[in-house]
Protein backbone atom coordinates (compact mmCIF):
# COMPACT_ATOMS: atom_id res chain seq x y z
CA UNK A 1 0.00 0.00 0.00
CA UNK A 2 2.45 2.54 1.12
CA UNK A 3 5.03 1.48 -2.56
CA UNK A 4 1.45 2.79 -4.12
CA UNK A 5 1.33 6.07 -2.22
CA UNK A 6 4.99 6.74 -3.22
CA UNK A 7 4.15 6.45 -7.01
CA UNK A 8 0.66 7.22 -7.02
CA UNK A 9 -0.68 8.46 -3.59
CA UNK A 10 -1.23 12.37 -4.98
CA UNK A 11 -4.15 12.93 -7.01
CA UNK A 12 -3.30 13.22 -10.63
CA UNK A 13 -5.24 15.17 -13.21
CA UNK A 14 -4.47 15.28 -16.84
CA UNK A 15 -3.05 18.86 -16.24
CA UNK A 16 -1.88 19.62 -12.36
CA UNK A 17 -3.09 18.07 -9.72
CA UNK A 18 -3.41 21.67 -8.02
CA UNK A 19 -6.41 22.37 -10.77
CA UNK A 20 -9.79 22.73 -9.03
CA UNK A 21 -12.40 20.83 -10.85
CA UNK A 22 -14.13 21.43 -13.97
CA UNK A 23 -15.69 19.66 -16.73
CA UNK A 24 -13.08 18.12 -18.41
CA UNK A 25 -11.60 17.35 -15.11
CA UNK A 26 -10.05 13.62 -13.99
CA UNK A 27 -8.98 13.09 -10.78
CA UNK A 28 -7.51 9.68 -9.94
CA UNK A 29 -6.43 8.85 -6.34
CA UNK A 30 -5.04 5.46 -5.30
CA UNK A 31 -7.23 4.62 -2.16
CA UNK A 32 -7.70 1.61 0.05
CA UNK A 33 -11.56 0.55 -0.22
CA UNK A 34 -12.77 -0.74 3.25
CA UNK A 35 -16.18 -2.03 2.27
CA UNK A 36 -19.70 -0.28 1.67
CA UNK A 37 -22.82 -0.23 3.99
CA UNK A 38 -25.85 0.16 3.37
CA UNK A 39 -28.76 2.19 5.78
CA UNK A 40 -30.57 5.35 6.42
CA UNK A 41 -29.46 9.17 5.74
CA UNK A 42 -27.23 9.93 8.71
CA UNK A 43 -25.26 13.41 10.07
CA UNK A 44 -21.43 13.59 10.26
CA UNK A 45 -21.39 12.42 13.82
CA UNK A 46 -24.37 9.67 13.24
CA UNK A 47 -22.22 8.45 10.04
CA UNK A 48 -19.11 7.97 11.50
CA UNK A 49 -20.69 6.18 14.56
CA UNK A 50 -22.57 3.93 11.86
CA UNK A 51 -20.00 3.01 10.51
CA UNK A 52 -17.54 2.15 13.35
CA UNK A 53 -20.69 -0.21 14.08
CA UNK A 54 -20.28 -2.27 10.91
CA UNK A 55 -16.59 -2.32 11.36
CA UNK A 56 -17.15 -4.00 14.40
CA UNK A 57 -19.66 -6.43 12.86
CA UNK A 58 -17.20 -7.18 10.15
CA UNK A 59 -19.12 -5.02 7.25
CA UNK A 60 -16.23 -2.48 6.72
CA UNK A 61 -13.02 -3.46 7.11
CA UNK A 62 -10.63 -1.95 10.28
CA UNK A 63 -7.52 -3.37 8.37
CA UNK A 64 -7.49 -3.05 4.89
CA UNK A 65 -4.87 -4.73 2.68
CA UNK A 66 -2.67 -4.66 -0.29
CA UNK A 67 -5.73 -6.14 -2.42
CA UNK A 68 -7.87 -3.59 -1.12
CA UNK A 69 -5.73 -0.98 -3.00
CA UNK A 70 -8.18 0.23 -5.97
CA UNK A 71 -8.10 3.44 -8.18
CA UNK A 72 -10.68 5.83 -7.59
CA UNK A 73 -11.67 7.84 -10.82
CA UNK A 74 -13.42 11.31 -10.11
CA UNK A 75 -15.13 13.07 -13.15
CA UNK A 76 -17.71 14.90 -14.23
CA UNK A 77 -19.85 11.79 -14.22
CA UNK A 78 -18.76 10.56 -10.65
CA UNK A 79 -17.18 8.37 -9.35
CA UNK A 80 -15.71 4.79 -9.97
CA UNK A 81 -12.91 2.45 -8.33
CA UNK A 82 -11.28 0.24 -10.50
CA UNK A 83 -8.75 -2.15 -9.77
CA UNK A 84 -5.06 -0.92 -9.96
CA UNK A 85 -4.82 -2.47 -13.53
CA UNK A 86 -7.88 -0.61 -14.55
CA UNK A 87 -9.43 -3.51 -15.76
CA UNK A 88 -11.99 -3.71 -13.56
CA UNK A 89 -14.73 -1.42 -12.40
CA UNK A 90 -15.97 -2.32 -9.00
CA UNK A 91 -17.88 0.70 -8.18
CA UNK A 92 -19.49 3.45 -10.26
CA UNK A 93 -22.16 5.92 -9.07
CA UNK A 94 -23.52 8.86 -11.00
CA UNK A 95 -22.25 12.35 -9.19
CA UNK A 96 -25.90 13.03 -8.88
CA UNK A 97 -26.50 10.25 -6.70
CA UNK A 98 -23.41 11.26 -4.46
CA UNK A 99 -25.01 13.14 -1.42
CA UNK A 100 -21.99 14.08 0.50
CA UNK A 101 -18.43 13.43 1.38
CA UNK A 102 -17.21 13.04 4.68
CA UNK A 103 -13.56 12.75 5.29
CA UNK A 104 -12.73 11.87 9.34
CA UNK A 105 -9.73 10.60 11.11
CA UNK A 106 -10.25 6.94 12.46
CA UNK A 107 -9.28 5.87 16.00
CA UNK A 108 -5.70 4.59 14.44
CA UNK A 109 -5.30 7.56 12.85
CA UNK A 110 -5.67 6.47 9.25
CA UNK A 111 -7.64 9.62 7.02
CA UNK A 112 -11.15 7.96 5.48
CA UNK A 113 -13.54 9.19 3.15
CA UNK A 114 -16.93 8.29 2.96
CA UNK A 115 -19.26 8.81 0.23
CA UNK A 116 -22.57 8.55 1.20
CA UNK A 117 -24.85 7.83 -2.13
CA UNK A 118 -28.35 7.75 -2.30
CA UNK A 119 -30.61 7.50 -5.78
CA UNK A 120 -33.81 9.60 -6.14
CA UNK A 121 -36.63 8.87 -4.00
CA UNK A 122 -34.89 6.03 -1.90
CA UNK A 123 -34.50 5.96 1.57
CA UNK A 124 -31.27 3.47 1.55
CA UNK A 125 -28.29 5.09 1.24
CA UNK A 126 -24.83 3.66 0.24
CA UNK A 127 -21.78 4.75 2.51
CA UNK A 128 -18.71 3.73 0.28
CA UNK A 129 -16.03 4.16 2.77
CA UNK A 130 -12.19 4.73 1.67
CA UNK A 131 -9.32 4.97 3.49
CA UNK A 132 -6.37 7.60 2.32
CA UNK A 133 -2.40 7.40 2.47
CA UNK A 134 -2.57 10.72 4.34
CA UNK A 135 -4.78 13.84 5.61
CA UNK A 136 -3.47 15.78 2.19
CA UNK A 137 -4.78 13.20 -0.15
CA UNK A 138 -8.23 12.99 2.05
CA UNK A 139 -8.35 16.22 1.83
CA UNK A 140 -7.68 16.91 -1.42
CA UNK A 141 -10.82 13.88 -2.60
CA UNK A 142 -12.86 15.82 -0.19
CA UNK A 143 -12.15 18.74 -1.80
CA UNK A 144 -12.25 17.82 -5.50
CA UNK A 145 -15.57 16.18 -4.92
CA UNK A 146 -17.39 19.20 -3.47
CA UNK A 147 -15.75 21.43 -6.64
CA UNK A 148 -17.71 18.93 -8.56
CA UNK A 149 -20.64 19.20 -6.42
CA UNK A 150 -20.24 22.65 -7.12
CA UNK A 151 -20.61 22.31 -10.53
CA UNK A 152 -23.33 20.17 -10.80
CA UNK A 153 -25.47 22.45 -8.45
CA UNK A 154 -24.45 25.16 -10.99
CA UNK A 155 -25.57 23.28 -13.69
CA UNK A 156 -28.86 22.33 -12.49
CA UNK A 157 -29.45 25.41 -11.06
CA UNK A 158 -29.39 26.92 -15.15
CA UNK A 159 -31.23 24.38 -16.29
CA UNK A 160 -34.14 25.36 -13.75
CA UNK A 161 -33.59 28.81 -14.61
CA UNK A 162 -34.23 28.27 -18.58
CA UNK A 163 -36.87 26.43 -17.66
CA UNK A 164 -38.84 29.26 -16.23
Amino acid sequence: FASLFSSKGAPRNSSMAEERFNPNSRFEFVVQHCGTATGIARHHDELVDFIDAQKAIGLITSTPTVDDVVILILNRYGIKMTDTNREEVFVRVPLHNIKAVVHYIDADGSNMVVFDSCKAHSQNHAFIVVRTQDAAAASALSQRSHEAFAMLKAKLDLVEVNQR
